[in-house]
C-alpha cells in the first residue's frame, strides 16, 4: 500500500491507494488468483524461464535440454546465414563490376559511370537476406536476455560451431 497526498484547496488528504500484482499486471484473474511471473535478473541454471512465448516455457530438464538444442540449431543456422549474406555481397559486387565493364556507347567509347549499378533484384535479395541474418541475431539476443545459463552455453556454442563450419565461406 502507498500513500499519497494530495492538496486540496489547502488542505492534505492522505489517500490511499492499493496495489496488487493483479493491477500492476495490468492483468484479469478468472479464478480468483493472480499469476505474475518475474524475470530472473541474474545468472541462473532453474527451470521455467519463458522463451520468446508463453508457450515455450520448459518446466522439466527433458524439455530444457530440448531448448538447448534448438537454440544450438539456431545459432548455428544463424552462421549460414551471415555466410549466405557474404555471398549475396559477393555476387553483386561481382555482378556490378561486370555490368560497369560492359558500359561503353555505340562508338565503342568508354563512358565514365559511378563505381556500382543498381540491380533492383540483387539489391531486393541482398536487403533480404541481411533482414534475415538479423532477425536471427535480435532472436538470439532476447534468448539470452533470459539470464538462463544454460541458453547462453547453447548459443555460444552454437556460434562457435556455426562459424567453425561456415565462417570460412565467401570470405574475400
Amino acid at each position: 500500500m502507498f500513500h499519497l497526498l494530495a492538496r486540496h484547496g489547502g488542505e492534505h488528504e492522505s489517500e490511499t491507494v492499493a496495489t496488487t500484482a493483479q493491477s500492476a499486471a495490468g492483468a484479469s484473474s478468472e479464478a480468483g488468483h493472480t499469476e505474475m511471473m518475474m524475470m530472473k535478473p541474474y545468472f541462473h541454471f532453474t527451470l521455467g524461464d519463458v522463451t520468446l512465448f508463453k508457450s515455450l516455457t520448459p518446466n522439466t530438464v527433458g524439455a530444457l535440454v530440448g531448448a538447448c538444442l534448438v537454440f544450438f540449431v539456431l545459432a548455428v543456422f544463424s552462421r549460414y546465414v551471415s555466410a549466405i549474406s557474404r555471398r549475396v555481397q559477393m555476387v553483386a559486387s561481382t555482378r556490378s563490376q561486370k555490368l560497369l565493364q560492359q558500359s561503353e556507347d555505340a562508338e565503342g567509347k568508354r563512358v565514365t559511370l559511378p563505381t556500382s549499378k543498381f540491380v533492383f533484384t540483387q539489391e531486393l535479395l541482398r536487403a533480404a537476406v541481411v533482414g534475415l541474418d538479423t532477425f536471427f541475431h535480435y532472436l538470439l539476443m532476447l534468448i539470452a536476455m533470459t539470464f538462463n545459463v544454460g541458453y547462453i552455453l547453447s548459443i555460444l556454442v552454437g556460434i562457435m560451431g556455426g562459424e567453425f563450419a561456415f565462417g570460412r565461406l565467401y570470405r574475400s
